[in-house]
């Protein structure tokens, strides 16, 4: 079983987008009761879900045969 290596600038940019973005809806009231406040346990909490999340799609991707097969032929199709 391989284990991924995201890179932690590129993963922290990725959770940091995805909290931003719920943070932005959830005061805006878009999905949610009422607006103009935050839940920061929410945020917190969904981000440490999409963390965990993320990384075992990664991992899910990186031991999927036909998964690492199209990454090889993308990576060799564009040079």
């Amino acid at each position: 079983m391989r284990l991924p290596r995201p890179a932690p600038a590129t993963y922290l940019e990725t959770v940091l987008i995805f909290v931003g973005l719920l943070a932005g809806v959830q005061y805006t009231g878009l999905f949610f009761g009422s607006g103009g406040s935050l839940d920061i346990p929410y945020l917190v909490g969904s981000a440490l879900v999409f963390l965990v999340a993320a990384y075992l799609l990664s991992v899910v991707a990186a031991n999927t045969p036909l998964l690492s097969e199209w990454e090889r032929l993308s990576r060799d199709s564009g040079e």
